[in-house]
């Protein structure tokens, strides 16, 4: 098999617009302003932003480039976002892929993320000033609980500085973007932007900002010149929010992330009551429908034996060619990349068989009671 890692990072983006993928399961910093408004929303598990993508091309609207954004920060969970990158350029060699961070985490990571397919990083830059980062602020969470903004604003800053030298240096092309606070941070563009070209971004984009804290849009004047100063030492780019989280958010359900036209479901259970085996364990899997609106078991499938590479996962596609996902407590990325590319996507979903074909069903749970058959 080809290696397809180079075609990705390398692949342009053309004129079609790009995708969102919400994949940042949790913020790293949590800014008092931003350019547009962030719903809550749920992330996208890797199989899902596959089936998203795999929508939007089915839809005849293939992506300029898949943009890794939040909910939260993509550089929360790296292995979860690596994952993502992995499968998206698998089966879409072609199409760029991105990622949009505060850049904490992002210094380690660099290689991994170059490795994976990431050509591109978004980088959330407003100041570059320990004092206004704590006035951007409301709190910065680099592990699992918030530090005091004295002692996070220093380190955010340094992970910014070293988060731009090893992703320039691992060959990824960095954006900066500044969001631009009316009596925050109107006088500091040009020191961004001149930080920013010293480091090796390849252009800037400057965002007026919104925010629920009084009116903090800086207005056009004050935007002209704070772009003027930026355009002094970089390139810059009109904000075209293909990072940004504006969107609307995961149905609860998630069924629309799912071919209805498929009208089974299969399952990797022991027990017919759980989700809690391992695709590449499962001996079987049982298949589930809808009768009348009731999540029903159907049959039992045999799953291809042990062995045989990539050939097992193209038999076992077309075992649940009827099937719009199969779900599993646990699964390889190769088998999730086989089964993906067949139009089957692996839902790793843990937990109550009821509550995930409910999800991809797009139904109410059976009231916590499986039918009879089920048992």
């Amino acid at each position: 098999m080809p290696d397809t890692r180079h075609q990705c990072a390398t692949a342009k983006p053309c004129s079609r617009r790009p995708l969102r993928l919400p994949v940042g399961v949790r913020a790293l910093a949590g800014p008092r302003y931003a350019a547009r408004d962030e719903p809550d929303g749920e992330a996208a598990s890797p199989s899902q932003a596959v089936a998203l993508a795999e929508a939007s091309v089915n839809m005849g609207a293939p992506p300029s480039v898949f943009s890794l954004v939040g909910p939260g920060d993509p550089l929360a969970d790296p292995q979860r976002t690596l994952d993502t990158v992995r499968a998206l350029c698998a089966i879409y060699p072609d199409v760029p892929v991105s990622l949009f961070t505060c850049g904490l985490g992002a210094a380690e990571l660099a290689t991994d993320l170059a490795s994976a397919g990431v050509s591109q990083v978004g980088l959330a830059v407003s100041t570059r000033r320990a004092e206004t980062c704590r006035a951007f602020h409301n709190w910065i969470r680099p592990a699992k609980r918030n530090l005091h903004l004295d002692e996070a604003c220093p380190l955010l800053l340094r992970a910014q500085d070293e988060a731009l030298a090893a992703l320039t240096g691992a060959g990824i092309a960095v954006k900066v973007d500044m969001v631009l606070a009316k009596g925050v941070n109107e006088d500091e563009a040009g020191e961004v932007a001149a930080w920013a070209a010293e480091g090796g971004a390849s252009a800037m984009a400057v965002h007026p900002a919104r925010s629920g804290e009084g009116e903090a849009d800086p207005g056009p004047e004050a935007l002209e010149t704070a772009k003027a100063e930026a355009a002094r030492h970089i390139d810059l780019m009109e904000p075209d929010f293909s990072h940004d989280s504006g969107r609307e958010p995961l149905a609860p359900d998630e069924s629309t992330l799912y071919d209805a036209s498929k009208p089974h479901l299969a399952v990797a259970s022991s027990d017919a009551s759980a989700v809690d085996t391992h695709l590449g364990q499962a001996e079987h899997l049982l298949i589930y429908e809808l009768v009348e609106n009731m999540i029903t078991l159907r049959e039992k499938r045999t799953a291809p034996p042990r062995g045989g590479g990539d050939r097992r996962w193209q038999t076992l596609a077309e075992t649940l060619a009827d099937c719009r996902a199969v779900v599993v407590a646990s699964a390889g990325e190769n088998p999730a990349r086989v089964l993906g590319r067949n139009g089957v996507p692996v839902l790793v979903a843990p937990g109550p068989i009821e509550s995930a074909a409910a999800r991809v069903f797009g139904v109410t749970p059976n009231a916590g009671k499986l039918p009879k058959s089920m048992r």
